[in-house]
């Protein structure tokens, strides 16, 4: 990811006594999306660009960073590093590793799309700058 100058990553709205509010607002950098056909699992590559994500998808299913869940996923097991992302839910997540990853679609009649988008968090502290312009 490209290093940007701090003026670039101003929080564009802070609260009433100036203090900026996190993931507000983001930049995206990129974009990547992926169909997992129904009660199935998919190998996918994470861009090593991407870290801090926002994730959709149309169904349940499972994002595994180890690479080593199979399909189906059995009920009552812990999935080391993965996470169940919800059916019709944004998530904004801080992912663990990029590169090999695994899809797993938790239903086993729909379709399963899912969308992850790259984004560029701003500045994590409300800088004097901003505070002067109030």
């Amino acid at each position: 990811m490209a290093t940007t100058a701090a003026s670039d990553q101003l929080y564009p709205l802070s609260t009433d006594n100036g203090v900026a509010i996190p993931l507000d607002i983001v930049r995206p950098l990129g974009s990547i999306k992926w169909t997992v056909a129904s009660g199935d699992g998919l190998a996918i590559t994470i861009p090593d660009t991407f870290a801090l994500v926002s994730v959709f998808s149309n169904v349940n299913c499972l994002l595994d960073f180890s690479n080593a869940v199979s399909y189906p996923a059995a009920d009552a097991t812990e999935y080391d590093s993965s996470f169940i992302i919800p059916a019709d839910t944004i998530l904004t997540l801080a992912i663990p590793s990029q590169g090999a990853a695994k899809l797993v679609n938790l239903s086993a009649t729909d379709p399963c799309l899912v969308v992850m988008n790259c984004l560029q968090k701003w500045a994590g502290i409300g800088l004097r700058r901003q505070l002067e312009r109030r």
